[in-house]
Formats: structure tokens, sequence, C-alpha cells
């Protein structure tokens, strides 16, 4: 069954696949700007590229990633906490203060 009708979101047609034909999604991606010298993260549009006013960025930087404390670093994943370093081991010795 094909649906095709206008809304108060504007046109929706559906295929018999349920995709909506009858838009064009958008992509949004924070970004940190600086503004009257305070940071702040903006969304911005990324895609489609005719409309977008800056580049897609992947990926993207954690900006909730906690800041260790001393005895933990942060491995290579930002999504993961803070890994407790070995006492007395010398794998994270640099990492570790």
């Amino acid at each position: 069954m094909q649906v095709n009708m206008e809304t108060f979101f504007g046109p929706v047609a559906f295929n018999r696949f349920g995709q909506n034909q009858a838009s064009s999604p958008v992509v949004l991606q924070t970004y940190e700007v600086t503004e009257d010298l305070k940071t702040a993260f903006k969304p911005t549009l990324v895609l489609p590229l005719a409309a977008a006013k800056r580049p897609l960025l992947l990926p993207q930087q954690n900006r909730y990633a906690e800041t260790c404390q001393p005895g933990t670093y942060q491995g290579p994943d930002q999504f993961v906490d803070c890994i407790p370093c070995d006492k007395g081991g010398q794998a994270c010795m640099p990492l570790c203060s």
C-alpha cells in the first residue's frame, strides 16, 4: 500500500518499502564554537552536501568524555570509562600519574 498526502510537517509519500520519498532528510552535527569569548556547542547542517554549512566530521569527538583521575587512564575508546592503572605494573606507567 502506498501513501501520498500533505501533512502539517509537509508532504508524505511512502513507497511499498515504507520509505518516505517526498522529503529529503537533513543531518545536524554539533561543533565547538567561540562566541563572545565563550565556548559553546552549536548544531550545524552537514548533510545534504548542497546545503551544508560545515563538513561532516567522522568520527565525532566525544564531548562528554570524563577527565581521568590520577591512577587511571583513558583507553583508545573515548566512550569507555577510565581504566585503573595496574598497581606495580609497567604497562601504563607513562599514562598514569
